[in-house]
């Protein structure tokens, strides 16, 4: 269980299956900005909501440490995901500088924050020191 280190950090990899990535290779953005290291576990969803359709809720159990929570698209993943894990009584931690969409609607970012603006909000920087 994740449960047991209040350190780690799930990373969600793939968009609907282990190693489909959507994203242009070579472009900002196309990889992840944290070093995949720092990762115990990588859970890959089936759906935009990884809450609902991934292992995610039974590998960090019913008392975790931090969740800290980054991905694409901000509007449809992010947004769901951390709609369903705080209605499920937990506070996931928004890692601001690792949240993206499309560049020609980044306004949907924006939008996707004020949705979630009583969550807490980290950088990729606290992340790296927190897991390091």
């Amino acid at each position: 269980m994740l449960s047991t280190n209040p350190d780690i950090v799930a990373l969600f990899a793939g968009q609907f299956e282990p190693g489909l990535n959507l994203c242009i290779e070579g472009t900002a953005g196309a990889e992840p900005s944290l070093d995949s290291s720092l990762f115990s576990h990588q859970i890959y969803k089936t759906d935009h909501d990884a809450w609902t359709s991934s292992r995610l809720p039974e590998q960090i159990g019913t008392n975790p440490g931090p969740i800290y929570v980054a991905g694409f698209l901000a509007e449809y993943c992010v947004l769901k995901t951390c709609q369903s894990m705080h209605g499920a009584g937990l506070v996931p931690i928004l890692i601001e500088d690792c949240i993206e969409t499309g560049d020609d609607v980044q306004n949907r970012k924006d939008a996707m924050f004020a949705a979630l603006c009583d969550l807490p909000v980290a950088h990729c920087a606290d992340v790296a020191r927190t897991a390091g």
